[in-house]
């Protein structure tokens, strides 16, 4: 065993002990004295009440919904009905459907065809199988079954309606 015995071979560990032990008790220290949020808690409650209080410069072209008279079950029907003002904004228009007549429907724009119905009436051009149409249809367009479906449908129904000269 050597001059000194068992001693060397408990030395090693004992002394690695020793260190994960200071270590330990060093890195909890340290844990502990640190703030648990790398933000200021002064900085949190800032932004908490900004989020709180209310806004100090409305816009000044919204409109308020008008006053309700009643709830439905008192008899009262308010509608209600959203109008396209430009490509990024709408109009909410509010009307009482017991005093007011029911306003003519706003007319829809013509939106042309989707890039979807293009590829469906390009696939059945060049032949394509429905089957073959359905599922790249899916993986093309990341669309479900239905939808890819209900375009065919249509698109079906737009040839009839061009077959029958309408």
């Amino acid at each position: 065993m050597g001059k000194y015995g068992w001693g060397q071979l408990i030395a090693l560990p004992l002394a690695w002990l020793v260190y994960r032990v200071g270590h330990n008790i060093w890195m909890g220290y340290r844990r502990a004295r640190r703030t648990h949020s790398p933000i200021d808690a002064a900085l949190v409650l800032s932004w908490i009440t900004l989020q709180v209080i209310g806004d100090t410069d409305p816009d000044p072209d919204t409109e308020p919904a008008p006053e309700k008279r009643g709830p439905r079950w008192l008899g009262r029907r308010l509608g209600r009905r959203h109008v396209d003002v430009d490509a990024n904004t709408t109009k909410v228009e509010y009307f009482d459907l017991e005093e007011d007549e029911l306003p003519p429907a706003a007319p829809q724009p013509n939106r042309g065809n989707s890039q979807l119905q293009i590829w469906i009436r390009r696939s059945f051009e060049e032949g394509a199988r429905y089957v073959d149409v359905v599922r790249d249809g899916q993986r093309l367009f990341n669309k479900s079954e239905a939808t890819i479906k209900r375009a065919i449908r249509d698109y079906k129904k737009a040839q009839a309606r061009a077959k029958a000269g309408r």
